[in-house]
């Protein structure tokens, strides 16, 4: 049987334990067939895998961002999130363990791979050595600043105000490495910052459907919830749009293809799609009553996620001019499938951990405690 999010997240220590291994088994069956593909379909496989791997890897990666915020700006959201926050902080090194296959497949994924660069400078950061090297480092820091945010707690503010200059300048190198390079002869200073606007909604909306879930719904400022969520699709949509407008007034060939390319067919009608529910769920954000119903913000905060699944596989899939097959989705499917379950185990878990680390001493089993 396969266990409830209120089974996972909820405050019932019996069944958590066994819905996290249920979860975690079953995960990592589903994304150890998606690598297994890799041997038949290697290119379709990679990409699914590159897809999910980036969806899933946004939650630590933008919940760090979040937590360096809420260390320098602390009120009512820290107070309803910090914990959450923290625990998806946490799992950073399995979204590092989420890339070692990217790092593997390189040449089925990234056509610069073993071709001859026009410039010395497209040669030497074009490499895969060094592509390597960068999602290692990058790794690597979000780790040290997550460990220093949660062990230093005196030292916050400062290692947030470093942290998050950090953050926005090593988060656009990256995911402009990750997803950009797909296409070598697309360039757009903002598609970094697009990039991590799509981060911050996928961390935003699980973070505020774990905070629920771990509530019983029994939250006490639904309206931040909502708010940050609003906030959240506001600032994807002004990212999003400003890169189309900017690229498609310059009217340059190699850059405009990068948007026809995802305009035609299938992935129009999923880029309609996406768009509407992110549109969809602003419309309803706006409105006060809508923001007193936890209910109606769980099912606004899973639409939205669900949104996102589809907007990286509308970036991933159709890059280079690559027409997308049956396979490729089917394994983008299962891959986000697996690496969620496995996330989500793995997010139960350390949930957990900092609801006990935040208990005081012998005090008994009850809503977590909130946040300093």
């Amino acid at each position: 049987m396969i266990p409830s999010a209120l089974q996972v997240f909820g405050p019932r220590p019996g069944s958590f334990g066994l819905a996290n291994r249920a979860l975690a088994l079953g995960g990592g069956l589903i994304c150890a067939l998606v690598l297994a593909a890799a041997w038949f379909a290697p290119e379709a496989a990679m990409r699914a895998w590159l897809a999910a791997a980036f969806f899933s890897t946004s939650m630590p990666m933008a919940a760090l961002m979040l937590l360096m915020m809420m260390r320098l700006i602390p009120g009512a959201w820290d107070i309803e999130m910090m914990v959450a926050t923290e625990a998806a902080c946490l799992l950073v090194p399995l979204g590092a363990l989420a890339f070692v296959p990217v790092l593997i497949g390189l040449r089925n994924l990234y056509p610069w791979t073993g071709q001859e660069q026009e410039t010395a400078f497209r040669a030497a950061y074009l490499s895969t050595a060094f592509f390597a090297a960068r999602t290692v480092l990058w790794f690597a820091l979000l780790f040290g600043l997550t460990v220093l945010l949660i062990r230093r707690r005196t030292w916050s503010v400062p290692v947030s105000c470093l942290g998050l200059i950090v953050f926005s300048l090593g988060g656009t190198v990256v995911t402009t490495d990750w997803l950009m390079t797909l296409d070598p002869e697309f360039r757009s200073s903002g598609f970094g910052l697009y990039a991590l606007s799509v981060q911050a909604c996928i961390a935003v909306a699980g973070i505020v459907i774990v905070a629920l879930l771990s509530s019983g719904h029994r939250i006490c400022s639904p309206a931040v919830l909502g708010g940050l969520l609003l906030t959240a699709v506001l600032l994807w949509a002004y990212f999003s749009y400003m890169q189309y407008v900017i690229i498609w007034s310059s009217d340059f060939p190699p850059l405009v293809r990068w948007y026809l390319e995802r305009a035609q067919g299938f992935w129009s009608v999923m880029l309609w799609i996406f768009a509407l529910v992110h549109a969809f769920a602003a419309a309803l954000l706006i409105l006060p009553p809508i923001l007193r119903r936890p209910r109606i913000l769980l099912g606004l905060a899973w639409a939205i996620l669900a949104g996102k699944v589809l907007e990286c596989a509308w970036v991933v899939l159709p890059a280079g001019g690559r027409e997308a097959s049956l396979s490729a989705c089917g394994l983008f499917i299962m891959a986000v499938a697996g690496l969620g379950a496995v996330f989500v185990a793995a997010w139960s878990a350390a949930l957990r951990l900092r609801i006990g680390m935040r208990r005081p001493k012998g005090s008994g089993r009850g809503r977590h405690a909130r946040a300093s």
